[in-house]
């Protein structure tokens, strides 16, 4: 489950949004991952992220947000591991390596919302490991939104709609697909992961 950005809401507790005023909808990556670990209780769910704003005293990292939100879903803790390092996409795409190495996963799946899955692609595609795995489907994309109308449609069709029918979703559908543009053309800041030297811009 990649992480998103946490906001504090009108108490100070932070949590992830479900598109209010902006926010990136990672409340339905949180919602999704409990109702995938219902359906297979044999998961291991990883939350994923430190996040930008983890930096700054105070703000909690968003992989931790996403913990407690999924304990409050009935997910277990023994079956949650928290990723607390990587602080963009491509980072907690590297950090699957690791997992690779450390855990028996026969198959893992990348959870994350509908509009962010093309830019996730990409970055697989650019990493000759991760491309690999993905070919083989060792590695499979699932979208929050997709698992959740097909849980409980009269929920969260409405809800969904709303949001990819939003200006702000317009404007962040432009940025993923330039993302995914400039990946391809090699003009993204970090496209191969074969280069020690390129940096990720977000």
């Amino acid at each position: 489950m990649l992480g998103g950005w946490p906001r504090p809401d009108e108490q100070g507790v932070w949590r992830s949004s479900l598109f209010e005023d902006g926010g990136t909808g990672d409340r339905l990556r949180v919602e999704a991952a409990a109702v995938l670990y219902q359906a297979h209780p044999q998961m291991i769910v990883v939350a994923g992220g430190k996040g930008k704003l983890a930096h700054i005293a105070g703000v909690p990292p968003c992989a931790s947000v996403m913990k407690r939100e999924l304990l409050e879903l009935g997910v277990p803790a023994a079956d949650i591991l928290e990723e607390l390092h990587s602080a963009n996409t491509y980072q907690q795409l590297e950090f699957i390596k690791s997992l690779f190495d450390r855990l028996p996963i026969a198959r893992l799946r990348i959870l994350s919302n509908r509009y962010h899955l093309p830019r996730i692609g990409a970055f697989l595609d650019s990493d000759c490991q991760l491309r690999a795995w993905f070919s083989s489907a060792r590695i499979q994309l699932q979208a929050a939104e997709d698992i959740l109308l097909q849980h409980d449609r009269s929920r969260w069709h409405g809800l969904i709609a709303e949001a990819y029918a939003s200006q702000a979703m317009r404007g962040r559908l432009e940025q993923e697909s330039q993302g995914v543009r400039d990946i391809h053309a090699g003009t993204y800041r970090l496209v191969h992961a074969c280069d020690p030297n390129a940096l990720d811009r977000d």
